[in-house]
């Protein structure tokens, strides 16, 4: 299915959820999938998670790391010196997507971030540290917070 939209916020996704199933309805057919492979993206997986309830929803390990990247570069850190710092970081988030159990992931992310940061004060200008920093706050709040933890919906391909 494909939608034009002019935001990629849950509500706007639910608005089109709700569109679809209408139309349906007005059909006299049902939509109730199986099975929804979808991107990384938050809004959509939220809304997702509350319109088809009774649906497996999986998502791509490959289009998870490529989101990353891509937010990474336009964060400004795909200037050379700071790809290997930044490769550093997503290696490690990488392997707390796999974490299942919540207190240990959020204490193996607290030491990532720790250890990154700490080594690396002494090897970078502020302003680099900071868009590290800002990149590492970024991924926390869109892929790690309490009501999106998404390594259940991961398919290595």
């Amino acid at each position: 299915m494909w939608a034009f939209m002019s935001s990629k916020k849950k509500e706007l996704y639910d608005a089109v959820f709700s569109n679809l199933k209408s139309m349906l309805i007005s059909l006299k057919l049902d939509l109730k999938p199986d099975l929804i492979y979808s991107d990384f993206e938050k809004g959509l997986v939220l809304s997702l998670r509350q319109n088809f309830t009774e649906s497996t929803l999986k998502c791509c390990y490959f289009h998870l790391l490529q989101a990353w990247w891509r937010k990474a570069q336009k964060k400004g850190l795909k200037q050379k010196h700071l790809k290997p710092f930044c490769r550093h970081i997503i290696e490690n988030l990488k392997i707390a997507v796999h974490i299942k159990d919540k207190l240990l992931r959020k204490k193996f992310l607290n030491e990532m971030q720790r250890i990154i940061f700490l080594e690396n004060k002494m090897n970078l200008e502020k302003g680099s540290l900071i868009l590290l920093q800002n990149f590492f706050k970024y991924t926390m709040s869109n892929y790690f917070e309490e009501n999106y933890f998404f390594s259940e919906y991961i398919i290595h391909r």
